[in-house]
């Protein structure tokens, strides 16, 4: 994918114009690499700051001032239209540094449920193994070939694969939690929400993963008010505890 197809494929994402398995695939990028979450935050401190026309305005000219300048070896053959192209972008450069500043470092509850959602998930390691289970019994096989997708980041796959294992094993929580975090993986915010809400009951060791994950599922429905009233529950020295609180700051 070419820089100018990927900075496409971000603008649809931040105008919720994709559909939801494009959604879905872009969101998983998003929790796998690093620079595409920090160009995707770029772009939106960008459209925080110009409003839509002013950002289209701003290429234009842009483009215009380049244009000029690889025409001729020396000045530009229509000077005062170049001088105004420059003088523009550099006010409106001047105004996106200042909003960038306050939006960055004085407005820190103005990222979206989106946006932080992006920025806190990433898929949970893999507690199980091709022998936790005999080749005798019959959820074997979906077992390893789960794991398998589950490792390859193919979350559709897995989740099938794991929803099969929850029908032979309803009373494994392992099954549950990991078929929810592929649900999230492929933007099933509600789907994730339903099973990560029943794991918060019983007594398993997942429970605190649960938790912060079902807080992630919120977030990625865009209900900041349950994700905020999920991460109050975290406690001091439970699982993601300081990132909860972090989070937490951002709505102060």
């Amino acid at each position: 994918m070419s820089k100018q197809q990927e900075y496409e494929q971000i603008e649809r994402y931040l105008d919720k114009q994709m559909s939801v398995e494009e959604r879905a695939r872009f969101e998983a990028r998003l929790a796998q690499e690093e620079a595409l979450r920090q160009e995707v935050q770029l772009q939106r401190e960008l459209a925080e700051v110009l409003a839509g026309e002013e950002v289209h305005e701003l290429r234009t000219r842009i483009k215009e001032v380049d244009e000029v300048w690889k025409a001729s070896s020396g000045r530009p053959s229509k000077p005062s239209r170049s001088i105004f192209s420059i003088r523009s972008i550099i006010g409106i450069a001047a105004l996106l540094a200042i909003g960038i500043f306050t939006y960055t470092f004085l407005q820190p509850g103005t990222k979206d449920a989106s946006e932080l959602y992006a920025q806190h998930y990433e898929p949970y390691q893999l507690l199980l193994e091709d022998r936790s289970t005999s080749p005798g019994q019959p959820n074997a096989q979906d077992l390893q070939q789960a794991i398998r997708a589950y490792q390859q980041a193919n979350y559709p796959e897995a989740a099938r694969l794991f929803a099969a294992l929850q029908q032979q094993a309803p009373d494994n929580p392992t099954y549950a939690f990991y078929a929810a975090l592929c649900a999230l993986s492929t933007g099933q915010s509600q789907q994730a929400i339903d099973e990560l809400s029943r794991l918060q009951s019983g007594d398993h060791l997942l429970v605190e993963q649960s938790r912060w994950y079902l807080a992630l599922a919120h977030l990625q429905a865009e209900n900041v008010t349950a994700a905020k009233a999920v991460l109050s529950q975290i406690e001091n020295g439970q699982y993601k505890y300081q990132q909860a609180q972090r989070l937490l700051k951002e709505w102060e």
